[in-house]
């Protein structure tokens, strides 16, 4: 799920603009705008410059991502209006917009001025999993689910005690893989394949003898934590976690930069005959 913090603020003075906005918001970045101090500047990217003059045209900000072809996992953007000068512009966006512009997970912007007002748009540029890194993505996630379930909590209004780590299984990975290149190749969100299998047939078909199986599905989430903490928050998927008759876990995530929600990830768990 591509997500989008959208914010649109106008101010209106008189004059023009005389120095690169895009620079200035980079010096109070890293200078500090009131108690946020942010270490990495922002790099400016041409796509979002587009992105920047779509909306001064008046596409809405998602609209104008999309137009300029640039995938962004957040993105904000703020408007300055009546410009007069470098000062006001500073001015400005430090009484107005110093959470927007710290944000440590902005790391490229793009800026249009048409007269005296100025657009900025900021944003986290869509970083998914890396394929090569699939063996240490799932490796990961199985340290913290293991550790979500050593110890008790609830999962909604169902309290669950501390139980047993899972370990890996190759047959559950290969039937969370298979699923979860679907979802991606076909822009689907869904717990039965496009052939109607369900998991447990989908893990039957490699081989695994099971006696009990079950499935978590994300979509967007692009890191071991962010899925993790996803399902955790979830009342079922967290029964399912939770789960002391599950023995076992595998994990696949496919990717498709031009699905919805870019990322989709399968949890398998099961336990054998």
């Amino acid at each position: 799920m591509t997500r989008l913090a959208i914010l649109a603020l106008s101010l209106t003075m008189g004059g023009a603009a005389q120095a690169a906005p895009f620079d200035i918001v980079n010096t109070m970045r890293l200078g500090g705008c009131g108690a946020q101090v942010t270490t990495t500047p922002v790099s400016r990217a041409a796509r979002l410059d587009e992105a920047a003059r779509r909306i001064a045209r008046g596409d809405r900000l998602a609209v104008a991502l999309e137009a300029a072809g640039y995938r962004a996992a957040s993105a904000t953007f703020i408007r300055l209006g009546g410009v007069r000068s470098d000062a006001h512009i500073e001015s400005m966006l430090r009484d107005h917009h110093c959470e927007r512009i710290s944000q440590p997970a902005y790391g490229e912007g793009g800026v249009a001025q048409r007269g005296d007002d100025i657009w900025i748009v900021l944003a986290a540029p869509f970083a998914p999993p890396a394929v090569q890194d699939a063996a240490r993505i799932g490796a990961r996630v199985l340290e913290l689910v293991n550790a979500a379930r050593a110890s008790a909590r609830r999962c909604g209004s169902t309290a669950h005690p501390a139980v047993a780590p899972l370990t890996a299984a190759a047959q559950l990975d290969e039937a969370s893989r298979a699923h979860a290149g679907e979802l991606a190749r076909l822009d689907r969100f869904d717990h039965r394949g496009i052939d109607g299998s369900t998991a447990a047939e989908r893990v039957g078909r490699t081989g695994y003898a099971w006696r009990l199986v079950g499935e978590n599905l994300a979509a967007g989430p692009t890191s071991a934590e962010e899925v993790v903490d996803g399902w955790l928050a979830s009342p079922e998927h967290c029964r399912n976690l939770m789960d002391a008759r599950f023995t076992q876990m595998g994990l696949a995530f496919a990717v498709d930069a031009a699905s919805e929600s870019g990322v989709y990830w399968v949890q398998t768990f099961a336990a054998s005959r």
